[in-house]
């Protein structure tokens, strides 16, 4: 293992699709965790989404603050009111 000393000043940021990603972007230091996929995208099918229930279950004990990522458009965006999210993510949505 490999201690880096960086400033303070630095967020590091890390991606997890599961529980275990999730442990592993933690004791990597991350100090933000991007959740994904939240809806479908083209990328991800049904049967990989997480869902809102699902996300929920999933981050309901986690400390690090969480952000939402992926299939976040206009028409599904007023879903994630009932989430303990920090902030979202998404390219569909800005485009």
């Amino acid at each position: 293992k490999r201690i880096f000393n960086l400033k303070n000043s630095f967020e590091i940021i890390g991606t997890a699709h599961n529980q275990m990603e999730f442990y592993i972007k933690k004791n990597q230091g991350c100090n933000i965790v991007f959740l994904s996929p939240v809806f479908k995208t083209q990328k991800y099918s049904d049967n990989k989404i997480l869902g809102i229930n699902r996300f929920k279950l999933m981050c309901k004990y986690w400390t690090i603050p969480i952000l939402a990522l992926g299939g976040i458009k206009e028409k599904n965006y007023y879903k994630l009111g009932s989430l303990k999210i920090q902030g979202v993510g998404s390219a569909s949505y800005f485009k």
